[in-house]
């Protein structure tokens, strides 16, 4: 059985421009506190990874279909790796690799986080479109703020001109208190490069972070309205579907990988120290097998290769 939560966040897919520019916005304040306390991170982890999170969300929505994103965020700094695997019904789960990190951050105000992520780092992005072949693209870090980042990306390696912001603010306590995100792109065949120059630029030098304090958590449409403001005179509402933490770990996975280990390994395994455990790194649920459950792992391999059955 997956790990899940219910949030009250939701993501939306809009029109604006006469239709020609397309906007999608997400809130995801319940969804980032839930991964964040599932790894005990606060401060400027929480908003990194708070950050990532939203990105990957945003990410699964450039098809029309069912669409899977994995995202790999790997700098040189304090940050280390962050994983997030997202789809476009707005399930998702995220973990950072290096955890522990606590660096202060003072309440509600918007953090650069170059400091932590390194000058130096790599965007790694696979969609699963459900087809045969998935599409992987990467670029390397040009600012270390995430979101910039994820930007540049889609600009240089899937040709897309785009504006994607995601960013969280935090309480006294380093943790999440609203977060959220917008991806404002143009339709094909509309010519809209000056708007989005601009966009970017007001958005990313705190438009956005002052949206979405503004916002307070009303939605993501208030979100959207405040973010681009006279822009948005003419938004249509397409669709809206609710955002969630949801996890594919299962007992039998986790005993899928202990097999993986070889008959060898789990004969050793069960000499010392008996017992075993996995630990999902998206969700953190731990699974446990105990010498019973390894006796019948080590039978349903078979014998040994070389002896006969």
């Amino acid at each position: 059985m997956s790990a899940a939560a219910s949030s009250d966040d939701l993501i939306i897919r809009c029109l604006l421009a006469g239709d020609s520019m397309r906007l999608v916005a997400v809130t995801s304040t319940d969804l980032c506190s839930e991964i964040c306390r599932r790894h005990e991170t606060t401060g400027a982890m929480a908003v990194a990874l708070s950050r990532a999170t939203t990105a990957g969300l945003l990410l699964a929505t450039l098809t029309k279909g069912e669409e899977k994103v994995s995202l790999h965020i790997a700098g040189e700094g304090d940050l280390g790796t962050l994983m997030v695997d997202a789809n476009s019904s707005g399930d998702v789960r995220a973990y950072p690799k290096r955890r522990g990190i606590e660096l202060e951050v003072p309440a509600k105000t918007q953090l650069k986080l170059a400091g932590i992520t390194g000058a130096k780092g790599i965007i790694s992005v696979a969609r699963d479109l459900g087809l045969k072949e998935h599409f992987t693209g990467r670029t390397a870090f040009s600012s270390g703020e995430i979101d910039e980042d994820i930007e540049r990306y889609l600009v240089i390696s899937e040709q897309i001109d785009s504006v994607l912001v995601a960013d969280a603010a935090l309480d006294e306590n380093g943790q999440v208190l609203w977060a959220g995100g917008l991806l404002l792109q143009a339709m094909p065949g509309g010519e809209h490069q000056d708007t989005l120059a601009q966009e970017r630029k007001r958005l990313h030098q705190g438009g956005f972070f002052a949206a979405l304090m503004a916002s307070s958590g009303m939605g993501p449409e208030d979100l959207a309205r405040k973010a681009v403001g006279e822009l948005s005179g003419d938004l249509r509402l397409l669709e809206t579907r609710p955002v969630q933490f949801s996890c594919q770990c299962s007992r039998e996975r986790a005993e899928a990988t202990i097999s993986l280990l070889g008959e060898r390994e789990i004969t050793a395994i069960l000499t010392e120290p008996g017992v075993a455990e996995v630990v999902c790194e998206f969700c953190r649920t731990t699974y446990h097998f105990s010498s019973e459950n390894l006796e019948v792992l080590r039978a349903s391999m078979g014998p040994p290769a070389g002896k006969p059955s």
